[in-house]
């Protein structure tokens, strides 16, 4: 059903080239969760879930007419494997596991920019933005707008909007990146990084209430405020207007195999790291600049600061930090025509940069401590920090991306624009291929049966897991021998001419 209950929260103002993967050995174990819950598989980022898969030959089911989903908006997945899809226009769709429709619900106003992220308890938080015109004083200025959501996972009802804080003139903070869930025992807290009016880069931390418990001030990112006249969310977070949230100017009509020339991905979702799995986290943030920090974290006392790597001397554009289970953090991060794998604390151990192939998706970890990274247009490489000898290994695909990797236990998913790829997890190599248009901008989504979901050209489509009953929730994919050792981690290649982004080698953008 359609839900319009929304509608009275907001009447106060309305308003053929080559996608590249790169993988990369670390010292670091698998996550070991199953629903694929956030943006990236869990709130470490890791994009990995402890199942296996079938290849994703053909879609079991198609389903069509589902809107534009903006870059990073992909499919999540509950508790109970309702799959749940969000669109720039503002529209929450919830499937069962075989693609029925399970209910539908609006955001009136609003677009949905990024990823929904599902509680314990199977409640759905989305953020909702809107870019609105003022003409106050006879000058055109775009106020942003944001909301996160909580939504009843079984009828799709609304149990609350919270706004994001702001000002009357200045408009409310926004911000592209998906939601993340801190979890400890009972206690749910709800987390996400926003651009402020003001300018300054900030962590908004939510009760499952609704009630802003913190917001910690991230001092080293800093933008013009976006109350200017003719700035826009899309205009700050170089995100093309062709996904919609900007209708100024029209969409540009790329070519087979290509995205649009501007588009670029989401503000860096937040990575919690959790020492031995439970107790206090350390969140970390990637300030899309050049800094990766990390706050120690209570519900009570709020973030207090533990580390801050300079990662660069000019400006980057970064990934969502990938927590790996020995204490890094890893980002992809590209400048000009160089880009990087670097890694970050809380683990205090440095480990150098790794020169990849153009792009700055996601990171995805492996079942056997290897990292992934899905370039613009060029391939899969491989560099192992524990084995400094192994040179990147590319493999390459049809079409650009902007979209990380989804990793299981038996293989790698890929999507482009023109293709969604599988690939075995261990060789690395393609095994199986779809063609469709319009993919290549979120990650697919993997069920706990090892049913892929994966977004193309407003179309879900449904591809089904291996024979036999699915694994149980002791389920570990981990290869004896396979996984590197902590300690004696060396770099693979450097930042290229000038010593590479910690050394003053990148230029501003």
């Amino acid at each position: 059903m359609f839900h319009t209950q929304l509608e009275s929260l907001h009447r106060l103002r309305r308003i053929v080239p080559v996608a590249l993967l790169a993988a990369v050995g670390i010292a670091a174990g698998q996550a070991r969760g199953q629903t694929w819950d956030h943006a990236h598989g869990d709130p470490a980022n890791t994009g990995f879930i402890d199942t296996r898969t079938a290849p994703a030959t053909a879609p079991v089911r198609v389903v069509g007419g589902l809107g534009f989903s903006a870059p990073g908006s992909g499919p999540v997945i509950g508790p109970d494997g309702t799959v749940y899809v969000g669109n720039s226009t503002g529209e929450l769709r919830a499937f069962h596991p075989n693609g029925d429709l399970k209910w539908r619900t609006s955001l009136p106003g609003r677009g949905i920019v990024a990823s929904p992220a599902i509680g314990r308890d199977g409640a759905i938080y989305v953020i909702g933005v809107m870019t609105a015109r003022d003409h106050r004083g006879n000058l055109l200025r775009l106020i942003n707008q944001g909301e996160l959501y909580r939504i009843d996972p079984n009828a799709g009802s609304l149990y609350w909007m919270a706004p994001f804080p702001g000002t009357r003139e200045a408009g409310t903070a926004a911000t592209t990146a998906s939601p993340t869930i801190w979890r400890s025992g009972n206690a749910q807290v709800v987390m996400f990084p926003v651009l402020h009016p003001l300018g300054s880069l900030r962590i908004l931390a939510y009760s499952i209430g609704g009630q802003l418990l913190h917001e910690q001030i991230v001092p080293t990112r800093t933008v013009p405020p976006i109350t200017s006249e003719g700035v826009s969310l899309c205009d700050i977070f170089c995100v093309d207007n062709w996904f919609g949230l900007n209708r100024r100017r029209d969409p540009e009509r790329p070519d087979v195999g290509d995205l649009p020339a501007k588009l670029e991905g989401p503000l860096p979702s937040l990575g919690v790291y959790s020492p031995g799995g439970a107790g206090a986290p350390v969140v970390v943030v990637a300030d899309d600049d050049r800094h990766i920090v990390g706050y120690a974290f209570t519900p009570n006392e709020g973030f207090r600061e533990v580390f801050r790597r300079h990662l660069a001397s000019g400006s980057v554009k970064m990934s969502s930090p990938v927590l790996l289970r020995d204490g890094h953090s890893a980002i992809a991060a590209k400048a000009g025509d160089q880009a990087w794998l670097l890694f970050g604390g809380p683990n205090a151990a440095h480990v150098p940069e790794i020169k990849v192939p153009l792009g700055a998706a996601t990171p995805t970890l492996t079942a056997d401590g290897r990292l992934i990274t899905v370039t613009r247009a060029g391939g899969s490489t491989e560099a192992r920090i524990a084995s400094p000898a192994a040179a990147p290994r590319p493999v390459q695909f049809n079409g650009e991306s902007v979209a990380p990797a989804a990793a299981s236990c038996s293989h790698v998913f890929v999507s482009t624009e023109s293709a969604l790829y599988t690939l075995d997890a261990t060789s690395l190599q393609i095994v199986a291929s779809h063609s469709w248009r319009g993919g290549g901008l979120s990650s697919p989504a993997i069920a706990a049966s090892g049913t892929v979901y994966a977004l193309a050209g407003g179309t879900l489509s449904i591809f089904r897991g291996p024979p036999g009953p699915p694994p149980t929730t002791a389920f570990t994919c981990t290869r004896p021998g396979t996984n590197p050792t902590s300690g004696g981690t060396t770099g693979g290649p450097g930042g290229g001419p000038g010593g590479g982004p910690g050394s003053g080698g990148v230029a501003p953008r």
